[in-house]
Protein backbone atom coordinates (compact mmCIF):
# COMPACT_ATOMS: atom_id res chain seq x y z
CA UNK A 1 0.00 0.00 0.00
CA UNK A 2 1.29 3.51 -0.79
CA UNK A 3 1.01 6.62 1.56
CA UNK A 4 -0.15 9.90 1.11
CA UNK A 5 0.46 13.48 2.25
CA UNK A 6 -2.77 15.89 3.20
CA UNK A 7 -1.62 19.64 2.77
CA UNK A 8 -4.81 20.82 5.00
CA UNK A 9 -7.62 19.05 5.71
CA UNK A 10 -11.27 19.99 5.59
CA UNK A 11 -13.32 21.80 7.89
CA UNK A 12 -13.82 19.25 11.03
CA UNK A 13 -12.46 15.72 11.70
CA UNK A 14 -16.06 14.20 10.37
CA UNK A 15 -14.99 15.67 6.53
CA UNK A 16 -11.47 15.02 7.43
CA UNK A 17 -12.56 10.85 7.52
CA UNK A 18 -14.73 11.08 4.91
CA UNK A 19 -11.52 12.32 2.88
CA UNK A 20 -8.95 9.59 4.18
CA UNK A 21 -11.16 7.00 3.54
CA UNK A 22 -11.52 8.29 -0.05
CA UNK A 23 -7.91 8.18 -0.34
CA UNK A 24 -7.47 4.11 0.91
CA UNK A 25 -10.76 3.41 -0.90
CA UNK A 26 -10.23 4.65 -4.42
CA UNK A 27 -6.28 5.73 -4.49
CA UNK A 28 -5.19 2.57 -2.07
CA UNK A 29 -3.21 4.99 -0.06
CA UNK A 30 -2.92 5.66 3.12
CA UNK A 31 -2.63 8.98 4.41
CA UNK A 32 0.43 8.70 6.94
CA UNK A 33 1.60 12.73 6.42
CA UNK A 34 -0.25 16.08 7.41
CA UNK A 35 1.36 19.45 6.32
CA UNK A 36 -0.97 22.38 7.04
CA UNK A 37 -0.96 25.79 5.19
CA UNK A 38 -1.44 27.65 8.01
CA UNK A 39 -3.82 27.68 11.62
CA UNK A 40 -6.80 28.29 10.28
CA UNK A 41 -10.11 25.64 10.38
CA UNK A 42 -10.08 25.11 6.83
CA UNK A 43 -6.08 24.15 6.99
CA UNK A 44 -6.26 22.00 10.46
CA UNK A 45 -9.85 21.71 11.00
CA UNK A 46 -9.52 18.15 10.75
CA UNK A 47 -5.88 17.70 12.62
CA UNK A 48 -7.90 16.18 15.47
CA UNK A 49 -9.14 12.88 13.41
CA UNK A 50 -5.73 12.39 12.44
CA UNK A 51 -3.43 12.92 15.14
CA UNK A 52 -6.00 9.78 17.01
CA UNK A 53 -5.26 8.01 13.48
CA UNK A 54 -1.59 8.26 14.13
CA UNK A 55 -0.77 10.85 11.38
CA UNK A 56 2.87 12.83 11.67
CA UNK A 57 1.74 16.47 11.82
CA UNK A 58 4.20 19.20 10.43
CA UNK A 59 3.56 22.94 10.45
CA UNK A 60 6.00 26.21 10.69
CA UNK A 61 6.88 27.26 13.93
CA UNK A 62 4.43 30.15 13.65
CA UNK A 63 1.42 28.27 12.74
CA UNK A 64 2.22 25.96 15.54
CA UNK A 65 2.26 28.98 17.99
CA UNK A 66 -0.78 30.18 16.83
CA UNK A 67 -2.97 27.12 17.22
CA UNK A 68 -1.27 26.91 20.45
CA UNK A 69 -2.78 30.74 21.44
CA UNK A 70 -5.62 29.70 19.46
CA UNK A 71 -6.87 26.43 21.84
CA UNK A 72 -6.72 24.85 18.38
CA UNK A 73 -5.80 20.82 17.50
CA UNK A 74 -1.76 21.46 17.52
CA UNK A 75 0.60 19.83 14.54
CA UNK A 76 3.36 18.25 16.60
CA UNK A 77 6.36 18.76 14.34
CA UNK A 78 7.61 22.12 13.65
CA UNK A 79 9.73 23.79 10.76
CA UNK A 80 11.37 27.46 10.74
CA UNK A 81 12.37 27.83 6.98
CA UNK A 82 12.06 24.68 5.37
CA UNK A 83 11.16 20.85 5.87
CA UNK A 84 11.88 17.73 3.55
CA UNK A 85 9.83 14.23 4.32
CA UNK A 86 10.29 11.29 2.70
CA UNK A 87 6.97 9.84 1.42
CA UNK A 88 7.38 6.65 -0.20
CA UNK A 89 11.25 7.19 -0.94
CA UNK A 90 9.92 10.36 -2.59
CA UNK A 91 11.15 13.76 -0.93
CA UNK A 92 8.24 16.21 0.13
CA UNK A 93 9.55 19.72 0.43
CA UNK A 94 8.26 22.57 2.15
CA UNK A 95 8.86 26.39 2.65
CA UNK A 96 7.77 29.11 4.39
CA UNK A 97 7.79 32.02 1.80
CA UNK A 98 6.72 34.93 4.01
CA UNK A 99 3.08 35.63 4.87
CA UNK A 100 0.13 35.42 3.50
CA UNK A 101 -3.60 35.94 4.09
CA UNK A 102 -3.16 34.05 7.15
CA UNK A 103 -1.00 36.48 8.74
Amino acid sequence: KHHAALLDTPINDAQTETLVNWVADSLHAKVTTFIPNHWHGDCIGGLGYLQKKGVQSYANQMTIDLAKEKGLPVPEHGFTDSLTVSLDGMPLQCYYLGGGHAT
